[in-house]
């Protein structure tokens, strides 16, 4: 419903030139704006209310709201349906020689390296990358319009929602860089957004921007992020490591309150380390619920589309939008626990986090009126395994999800993208991170009768991009197609060679079930979260909030 509008006193703008064809941006007070060149109304001339009002400057800052207070009949103001954009509540800018309405978008400064790019919309459900910047040390300007033009619906259950999407996804009218420069610069703006994007944004969504990820989502520490600084963590000391590959999506969860949303994927854990890493909720779907086109694929076997958030309420929204085909039918939630590498609570030698976490269970397990036995995978293997087979589980499964990954992105990746890069630049090979680099080296000469631990290691840390084994857990739920749920459930004290203070850092539990049963374990998280028995989760050092480290 369109409401009111009056006049904020104090903020007259300074500093603005006339609007460009892509926008500009404008000062209110110590605030910083971007405003788009499409107006999406326009105030009716011949209107005595102005009078005194405007002055040299070209804007002013006005808020339609709905109140009985009136400087402007109904009359007095003309939408512009073709402008995409409803004129609701909300602040608004007024340009003071064509009265045209625009929409400001606030800018923020990603201090934490987490954005590829800020992009705003455009016409014909495109974007683009956002034009202007804020002074700033070599930090991107992402701009985010107010929530107050926003109410969610059943038909729009995001809306208002600022989300921000891995640099795996296509969105229309922005290059796709999968953490590589010279793939970035080698193709064109993409012609169609990827369908979990636009899943997204058809509920409501507002995409802000692109988020860093690891060289096409690869395995990677943040110290042999050579192409693009590896985004900051923002908790503890600020100088831990945010995981890998959707490294950007849970820096950002993590640092800032204008973002509500992340969307990344998840192969072998990019979706659930960073999650763990940054102490916010994070999930693995069950695997084949969401369709993967426009998305720089890793395994197709194993790769999904997860979501990061703070707010357990808005992930499970999210995530129903998003995913199709999960089951709600359930009568109750499950009486049994079965714990995977959790030590025992009676165990005499328990740290502080081993003991949170034991009694963090035994919490559950009583809300649940469950019990709770020890998942050991290694005597039911013994019991089940072929019968041919003398190796242990983690030597049985040796590099499965290695070779698969490896071989199946350089059939769909590497093989087209140098074949390209060379067609570009006489033959020559492009540059490629040291993670990235060794497993499609790795996958032109594999044997598949290898097994064990991986014997490569990058000169510059020690760490491979060839992973083997169940990775303590972490390949459970590619390998089985299961959910994976990441939930911050405390912290725990830790001595900081940084700060040299005692700094503190998340605990986070993974809850696994069967496959399908992803809102079951979304309705009993936000059971749990109303309980008590989970923490409202913030940004900064803390997940109870705090400052950023910088």
């Amino acid at each position: 419903m369109l409401g009111k509008i009056f006049f904020i006193g104090q903020s007259i703008l300074s500093g603005v030139g006339a609007l460009r064809s892509k926008g500009t941006i404008v000062d209110v007070g110590t605030t910083s704006f971007y405003v788009p060149s499409k107006a999406v109304g326009k105030l009716q001339t011949g209107c005595n209310d102005l009078d005194g009002l405007l002055t040299d400057e070209n804007f002013i800052a006005a808020t339609i709201i709905n109140t009985s207070k009136e400087l402007f009949n109904r009359t007095d103001l003309l939408q512009y349906p073709e402008s995409g954009l409803a004129l609701n509540d909300g602040p608004y800018l007024i340009c003071r020689s064509t009265l045209a309405i625009h929409t400001p978008y606030r800018l923020y400064s990603d201090t934490q390296g987490a954005f590829v790019a800020g992009v705003v919309p455009t016409s014909n459900d495109a974007f683009m990358v956002m034009p202007v910047s804020i002074d700033s040390a070599s930090s991107m300007s992402i701009g985010v319009p107010s929530r107050l033009y926003f109410t969610p619906t059943a038909e729009l259950p995001l809306a208002g929602v600022r989300v921000g999407v891995k640099d795996i996804f296509n969105l229309k009218g922005v290059k796709t860089g999968a953490g590589s420069r010279a793939y970035y610069d080698l193709y064109d703006k993409v012609n169609t957004t990827a369908s979990a994007v636009q899943r997204l944004v058809d509920a409501g969504a507002i995409v802000v921007g692109k988020m860093k990820t690891t060289q096409f989502a690869a395995p990677e520490l943040a110290r042999v992020a050579i192409d693009y600084q590896a985004p900051f963590n923002a908790r503890g000391d600020g100088y831990q490591d945010p995981g890998s590959s959707s490294s950007g999506s849970g820096a950002g969860i993590g640092s800032y309150d204008w973002l509500d949303l992340a969307l990344g994927s998840d192969t072998g854990g990019s979706v659930r380390v960073p999650a763990q890493n940054h102490g916010v909720f994070g999930n693995r779907p069950s695997h084949g619920h969401i369709a993967l086109d426009g998305a720089v694929p890793l395994a197709p076997q194993y790769d999904t589309a997860g979501l990061l958030c703070r707010d357990p309420l808005l992930w499970r929204s999210a995530a129903e939008v998003l995913y199709s085909g999960l089951t709600k039918e359930y009568t109750v939630y499950p009486r049994h626990i079965q714990t995977f590498g959790l030590e025992p609570a009676d165990s005499p030698d328990l740290n502080p986090a081993q003991k949170i976490m034991a009694d963090w269970v035994a919490k559950v397990a009583e809300f649940l009126s469950a019990e709770t036995t020890v998942l050991n995978y290694t005597e039911r293997w013994a019991a089940s395994c072929p019968t041919n087979s003398t190796d242990e589980l983690e030597q049985y499964m040796g590099y499965s999800w290695a070779i698969t990954s490896a071989r199946e992105q350089t059939k769909l990746v590497h093989s087209s993208f140098f074949a390209d890069y060379a067609a570009k630049y006489d033959g020559r090979v492009p540059f490629l991170n040291p993670s990235t680099r060794e497993s499609w080296n790795w996958s032109d000469t594999i044997q598949l009768s290898e097994s064990g631990s991986p014997t490569y290691r990058d000169s510059l840390a020690p760490f491979s991009g060839i992973l083997s084994g169940l990775q303590n857990g972490l390949f459970i739920s590619p390998f089985t197609e299961i959910p994976d749920f990441v939930v911050p459930i405390g912290e725990v004290y830790y001595n900081s060679t940084i700060t040299m203070r005692q700094e503190v850092l998340p605990i986070t539990f993974d809850i696994l079930a069967a496959r399908g049963c992803d809102m079951m374990l979304m309705d009993l998280i936000n059971d749990l979260a109303k309980a008590g028995l989970l923490p409202k989760i913030h940004t900064g050092n803390s997940i109870q909030g705090g400052k950023t480290y910088i």
